[in-house]
């Protein structure tokens, strides 16, 4: 604690009493100590005289005031540190609920630039792979835009494995804490203070999650600890997110063996499905859908034609025009491609898209003649992209039309066949 004296203000008071203007008018005693606790400041607490009659505070008046900010920092810190797990407990449960990849590195990286309030973050990811390619940066307003390019060197160079003896071992602070790099070899200023965390799950390396900052003493313990906590939080998470990736590819993979098989009984349309779920997703990719709305273009994609397989070969194959009774018949395989899928649990949500994929939107189309917005937006999707392939593919019955021409067609039909 500073002097106690006549007009004197401590340990940083001055500067911010004279910001509060009016309100300090009058003061002739004044007491302020910072409120520290283990490595950092947590806070500061004064107290304060008028010229009202009241006596300057002593000394002994100081002593007392120094147990009682001791007091109050114990006690500041605990509700901060209380916080703080209440903050990471809720976080770690939403990390754990996001079973997309791209959204979680996209959490990770708000909820550390949140907590730790560094100058950028990164995260990088080892799958898959369009994501392992780069490294994921946030950074506060005045940090250079190339410092996405200096985290990237940073990650590359200091991942566990060949080049782990060139990452300095943290011998002090939490648990897990693996790499703390006080300083970037590669001069550039937004980074020269880092921390970087492996993301590990059962032994293995996920990606790597880092703070960096342009003050060389940037990050504390605290921060530390912190970032050590999200890490763990993240690593669950992606391992979650990227065994739900590989369950899906694996399903979708199943699928597309089925309907190689049914397609097989015709080699003409042999791939279709692939290639219309291939459009489809970059469709609805390209329209910024969510990715669970993505996949359902997709896996849709892949199924929209397999009742199909309760149409009779002699009307599927029929080189020629089909009669009345054999147009009713086809119309038929959305209903028994919606009863088939609608078996299987898991694939419940593209059961309205195979359902709904001939209606048009003038409500010219089948079973149901749906129109304009009454059509499952993922349904008009893989209409489109159906639309598509069979005009730009070759069959017995026509040649294939090149992209251009088909891409008129399709906006020629705007408002009509299709939205």
């Amino acid at each position: 604690m500073g002097q106690i004296g006549e007009e004197t203000l401590f340990g940083g008071v001055e500067e911010a009493y004279l910001d509060l203007g009016r309100e300090t008018a009058g003061l002739h005693s004044v007491m302020g100590r910072g409120l520290r606790a283990a490595d950092r400041e947590i806070g500061a607490i004064f107290c304060a005289r008028r010229g009202n009659g009241l006596p300057r505070y002593t000394a002994q008046d100081g002593q007392l005031f120094a147990v009682f900010a001791s007091q109050a920092a114990v006690a500041l810190d605990n509700a901060l540190r209380y916080a703080e797990l209440r903050a990471l407990d809720a976080l770690g449960r939403r990390l754990a609920a996001s079973l997309d990849v791209e959204t979680l590195v996209e959490e990770t990286l708000a909820a550390a630039m949140h907590l730790v309030c560094p100058d950028s973050a990164a995260v990088w990811v080892r799958h898959p792979e369009p994501l392992a390619r780069r490294a994921h940066v946030a950074r506060r307003e005045g940090v250079p835009a190339d410092v996405g390019e200096k985290w990237l060197e940073v990650l590359r160079e200091h991942t566990p494995g060949p080049t782990e003896i060139a990452l300095r071992r943290v011998q002090m602070g939490p648990p897990g804490i693996r790499f703390h790099l006080q300083a970037s070899r590669r001069g550039s200023q937004a980074l020269r203070s880092v921390l970087i965390y492996p993301l590990e799950r059962e032994g293995e390396l996920l990606g790597l999650l880092g703070v960096g900052g342009r003050d060389p003493e940037a990050f504390t313990e605290g921060h530390q600890r912190v970032l050590s906590t999200l890490a763990s939080s993240v690593a669950v998470a992606l391992s979650n997110a990227q065994t739900y990736r590989e369950l899906r590819e694996l399903n979708i993979q199943t699928i597309a063996a089925l309907v190689n098989t049914v397609e097989a009984r015709d080699p003409y349309t042999r791939g279709h499905s692939e290639r219309v779920a291939r459009y489809a997703a970059a469709i609805a990719q390209r329209m910024g859908l969510p990715a669970a709305l993505v996949e359902a273009c997709q896996v849709g994609g892949l199924l929209h034609d397999i009742g199909k397989i309760g149409i009779r070969d002699a009307i599927l194959y029929k080189p020629g025009q089909l009669t009345d009774d054999e147009h009713e018949s086809m119309e038929e395989h959305p209903a028994i491609g919606a009863r088939i899928v609608s078996g299987v649990e898991r694939l419940a949500h593209v059961v309205p898209i195979i359902y709904a994929h001939q209606e048009r939107y003038d409500g010219s189309g089948y079973p149901q003649g749906l129109k304009g917005e009454a059509i499952p937006l993922e349904a008009r999707i893989v209409a489109v992209a159906d639309a598509f392939e069979a005009m730009t593919a070759e069959r017995p019955y026509k040649p294939a039309i090149p992209v251009e021409e088909a891409l008129r067609a399709l906006q020629a039909g705007a408002g009509t066949r299709w939205d």
